[in-house]
């Protein structure tokens, strides 16, 4: 295994928070809008999207390496010519419509690498406000932050074990997405202590790192999910699709994603019940 492969997502991650804090809340202007069916509940491209993701994309060709990226964007990239020996996810930047309203909550930049054959290389996800980055370098799980990378300290999920007792994390913040979720999952948000309406990347630190202890992806796209999954499988949690699956990889940008990440096993099968009764 190229070590570089292993060290990219953390390294291209920091040089996405460094952008992002010398930016810091200037680049909220509508650079574009997406047409057609790809993201055509979110049109708007923000200026951040846009640098973020060019920060992404210029790390990426310096491993001269034939790699595909899958990225929020660009959509699909292909750097070489011979056969790909990585895929990337990419997610620069997790939180514009908060971004652009100066609303400091929920901003995330995400990166992960997995063999043409789907297995999880390594992840990072960094928080825009804090400038933490949770990461996996494929064995292990740690946290770090930006003005001192080089200090790791390992993460693990909770040991929390009862619904009644668990913080659930799901996308909530849009309509279309709020009153489906609420209506189907109700008896699940009424069996847990504390929903958290956030999902995306940071869904899959959060549990790997015991901030929560459930993420619910509902319909997520793949950027969004492939950028940060191998840090809870890493960690030790119990990921699975909501029929308790195994997650596959999956390289077609336009697929949306049901997934369940659990701190630990008797979560899952307690969440699992409810999601297939439901």
């Amino acid at each position: 295994m190229d070590r570089r492969l292993i060290s990219l997502p953390l390294n291209a991650v920091a040089l996405s928070l460094r952008k992002l804090k010398q930016l810091g809340s200037s680049a909220t202007a509508v650079v574009e809008k997406r047409s057609g069916p790809y993201r055509s509940w979110d049109p708007e491209v923000l200026r951040i999207d846009k640098m973020l993701e060019e920060a992404y994309l210029s790390v990426v060709p310096r491993l001269k390496r034939p790699i595909l990226v899958l990225t929020e964007e660009a959509g699909e990239v292909t750097f070489g010519n011979d056969s790909v020996e990585a895929v990337v996810f990419c997610d620069p930047f997790d939180g514009s419509a908060l971004y652009r309203r100066g609303i400091p909550a929920f901003w995330y930049t995400a990166l992960g690498v997995y063999s043409p054959d789907g297995k999880p290389i390594s992840a990072a996800v960094g928080d825009g406000l804090t400038f933490q980055i949770v990461y996996t370098d494929g064995r292990n799980a740690y946290q770090t932050n930006l003005d001192t990378i080089r200090k790791k300290v390992p993460v693990q999920p909770s040991d929390i074990k009862d619904l009644k007792d668990a913080y659930l994390a799901t996308y909530l913040m849009k309509p279309h997405f709020l009153y489906p979720t609420v209506e189907r999952f109700k008896k699940l948000f009424q069996a847990v202590k504390m929903v958290i309406p956030n999902g995306g990347p940071a869904g899959f630190a959060d549990v790997a790192s015991g901030k929560c202890d459930i993420y619910l992806a509902i319909r997520q796209p793949v950027t969004e999910v492939f950028s940060a999954l191998p840090i809870a499988l890493a960690a030790g949690c119990v990921v699975t699709d909501f029929m308790g699956e195994p997650v596959q990889m999956v390289t077609d940008i336009n697929q949306r994603l049901d997934i369940i990440a659990c701190a630990n096993a008797d979560l899952h099968a307690q969440v699992l019940a409810v999601v297939k009764r439901g």
